[in-house]
């Protein structure tokens, strides 16, 4: 059996009770930014970076959150 530190096993109960708004439902990301010739899967803080990286690109990049 894993023991976990009371802190992080807080953090999976408080992640628990947080609900559906936290949840994206399996093959169903949210489409940042269409594009035709590369996908760019990202989450968090790197989406921005990403969605910026893919502007600045001469690529046709989608960008997948």
């Amino acid at each position: 059996m894993i023991e976990l530190p009371d802190d992080f096993r807080d953090l999976l109960l408080a992640l628990d009770d947080a609900g559906a708004d936290f949840v994206v439902p399996y093959a169903k990301p949210k489409v940042i930014r269409g594009g035709s010739e590369l996908t760019v899967v990202s989450w968090g803080a790197m989406v921005e970076r990403c969605e910026e990286a893919a502007r600045g690109s001469s690529v046709d990049a989608e960008v997948l959150d």
